[in-house]
């Protein structure tokens, strides 16, 4: 259902008239303008972990987004199978995860943790290891599996810029601000409103 739901978003948005024939979608001669600007369609990430999601994630995405992955995880089962897939239908995919930001003033057990849990040392390691299995870009997840704590907001921003200013070493506030790319257009709001840490933050590799 989800492959056919995908089929026709990506007729839609890249025919002035669409037609699509699918087991669950189906429509014939469809107006579609004004087309989304980005081209040939908006960014497209697959997220899961399973066989038919990575199959997913080369058939119709343009990145393989996991959720609250482990880090031995992401390099030892999932983006080998997805390499292994990609290889044979399109290479090239991107990964692009979402990883659940927490530090602590403690080291958490690695057997355990996720990737993003834990000292500044261990996000640091987590942070290379991503750069260097290809991630260009890390969406930070500040929800704390709370509902009530999610309003507010100060110790999502205190752990994002503590993280600005620690984990990779001084930067000034201009560079700090260049790599921490807020999601503006999620949330309809300014990089400086307070409500943005509740939502995923993207920290650029580069």
């Amino acid at each position: 259902m989800t492959d056919d739901y995908l089929g026709a978003l990506k007729a839609a948005w890249t025919e002035d008239v669409a037609s699509y024939q699918g087991r669950f979608v189906s429509f014939k001669d469809i107006y579609t303008a004004p087309r989304p600007l980005q081209h040939p369609h908006p960014p497209i990430w697959v997220g899961g972990s399973s066989e038919a999601a990575l199959r997913r994630t080369v058939r119709h995405g343009d990145a393989w987004h996991p959720i609250r992955s482990r880090i031995a995880f992401l390099r030892d089962e999932g983006m080998p199978k997805l390499r292994a897939i990609a290889e044979r239908s399109v290479p090239g995919t991107r990964t692009l995860p979402r990883i659940r930001l927490r530090l602590t003033d403690s080291p958490m057990p690695e057997e355990t943790r996720l990737a993003g849990e834990g000292t500044m040392d261990q996000v640091r390691r987590d942070f290379a290891a991503l750069e260097k299995l290809g991630a260009p870009y890390v969406c930070l997840d500040t929800f704390a599996d709370d509902i009530e704590g999610s309003r507010n907001h100060e110790q999502a921003w205190r752990m994002l810029a503590s993280l600005a200013e620690h984990a990779f070493g001084p930067r000034s506030p201009d560079t700090c601000a260049s790599r921490i790319e807020w999601t503006r257009s999620i949330s309809g709001s300014s990089g400086t409103s307070p409500s943005i840490p509740s939502l995923p933050t993207t920290w650029s590799m580069s």
